[in-house]
């Protein structure tokens, strides 16, 4: 009897040992899979993030189409052929955004390309905030472009951070209303608008302009700077997207 009872014990005991034998595999198991899934999760936040999806690439390839038509549009002005002639650069806006006058949000994506001898450099794709002036809020602007009369308001385009267009960053902006009558000499920003008298009867001011830098490198298959694309640095001769539109330009 006693032989059995002891032998009875063994085998629970054995039992218990491999239960929790077991038990402490799975959780060795789990342990291991946890840190696996995070070490993962750590590897994608890790990898660059990829800009050459369908969506981006129509995006990019949008806007430039759309800017053609801004150039298009200012071409129908009296005195815009003269005056791009003597621009050194231009960033076209094909949507300027509803209710994007003072009060903030996102104003528009453009385009900027400067004038370098004969050649124009770019595009740079570049966002604005918002801009203050003398109309109404709520207005919807539509197409907006600036030409870029002087080397400091292109120079404004080439920081790596982001910038305002107004009397405080040592420029002068003008609307194109007043300069088509013969004073752009004076300004280094000239505003157009598809809507007219849009920026008439106050200062213009342009905030919060930044780069955008996931459509430059999407357009330019890599990491490229504004200032780079601006002077002409950035290879684009393998895309031919914004050809036509460069073609466009005196």
């Amino acid at each position: 009897m006693r032989i059995a009872t002891i032998t009875a014990t063994s085998l629970a005991l054995a039992s218990l040992t491999a239960a929790v034998a077991a038990n402490q595999t799975g959780r060795d198991v789990d342990d291991a899979e946890t840190m696996q899934n995070t070490q993962s999760m750590d590897h994608m936040e890790d990898q660059p993030s990829n800009l050459q999806t369908d969506d981006e690439r129509h995006n990019t390839q949008e806007l430039i189409r759309e800017s053609e038509k801004v150039l298009q549009n200012m071409k129908r002005e009296e005195g815009m052929d003269a005056a791009l002639e003597q621009t050194k650069g231009v960033f076209l806006v094909p949507d300027f955004g509803r209710g994007a006058f003072v009060f903030g949000g996102r104003g528009g994506q453009g385009v900027v390309f400067t004038k370098e001898g004969a050649d124009w450099n770019g595009p740079a794709f570049f966002n604005f905030g918002a801009v203050s002036a003398g109309a109404q809020g709520g207005v919807a602007a539509g197409e907006v472009a600036m030409l870029l009369m002087t080397d400091r308001a292109v120079d404004s385009f080439k920081q790596d951070h982001n910038f305002a267009l107004n009397a405080d960053a040592g420029l002068t902006l003008l609307d194109w209303s007043k300069a088509a009558q013969g004073s752009y000499g004076k300004g280094d920003v000239l505003f157009w608008s598809s809507t007219e008298g849009l920026f008439a009867g106050g200062a213009i001011s342009v905030s919060d302009v930044f780069s955008d830098d996931e459509a430059n490198q999407e357009y330019y298959t890599r990491a490229t700077s504004a200032e780079e694309i601006l002077e002409g640095k950035a290879n684009d001769k393998g895309n031919n997207k914004a050809k036509s539109l460069k073609n466009m330009l005196p």
